[in-house]
């Protein structure tokens, strides 16, 4: 039933981008009633497996983590990212 293994799509954990550009990243896990949900700083919250942020601001810097549970059994795992916001300068 799961989860045993979180995986990232794009597979990378440590993503650079300049501010008012975006971030994509799913992670997944293949189990059977599994609830999905990301964490981030400054109590960043979004549930579902999808971290998508269109405009990126420094408050986007830092870690972000996936937590996958199976409601059925109450196992947990987590995989998580960090993300290096660069100033843009205009």
């Amino acid at each position: 039933d799961g989860p045993l293994y979180v995986t990232l799509s794009p597979s990378d954990q440590t993503y650079t981008r300049e501010e008012r550009s975006n971030i994509d990243v799913t992670c997944d896990d293949h189990c059977w009633v599994c609830t999905y949900s990301w964490t981030g700083p400054y109590s960043w919250v979004s549930n579902g497996p999808r971290l998508l942020i269109t405009h990126l601001g420094r408050v986007h810097h830092g870690q972000f983590t996936c937590s996958v549970t199976n409601i059925k059994s109450n196992q947990h795992t987590s995989i998580s990212v960090t993300v290096n916001v660069l100033r843009m300068y205009d």
